[in-house]
């Protein structure tokens, strides 16, 4: 489901504007030795969580870890579909940007686990997806 134009911090409903980068944004991302230095951690974290998916898919075989990722392809495409426009999904903001408190929300905490409504009535299809393989 998609929150709409606003986004929810802190009980405040906070307008979203799309991201972008200008050229001199991009310049310094892709150039800048400051910007590496910084992002240095996250570049180790991120290599070491790779290796670690890749010991992991070794470790399962690749054809069932292909199995296992397109099953979980066909549940997220069947969330998707019936869950996308779901009128029962009520986010902490709504499409005016006015805050509705938690107990009016399809929210686990906050603006998260929304739509957990939609997903309880997919779940017995999203279960036969895995018996039928």
């Amino acid at each position: 489901a998609d929150p709409g134009p606003f986004h929810y911090f802190m009980d405040l409903c906070v307008f979203s504007i799309q991201p972008f980068l200008s050229p001199n944004m991009t310049q310094y991302f892709h150039q800048s030795q400051e910007w590496q230095d910084l992002i240095k951690g996250d570049v180790w974290l991120h290599q070491a969580a790779n290796q670690s998916l890749d010991r992991t898919i070794a470790r399962l075989g690749k054809r069932r870890f292909q199995q296992e990722l397109n099953l979980f392809d066909q549940a997220m495409d069947l969330v998707d579909q019936r869950c996308h426009d779901h009128h029962e999904t009520n986010f902490p903001c709504n499409d005016d940007g006015i805050y509705r408190p938690q107990q009016q929300t399809d929210c686990l905490l906050g603006n998260m686990g929304c739509g957990r409504t939609c997903l309880d009535q997919v779940a017995p299809a999203v279960d036969s997806l895995s018996l039928e393989s």
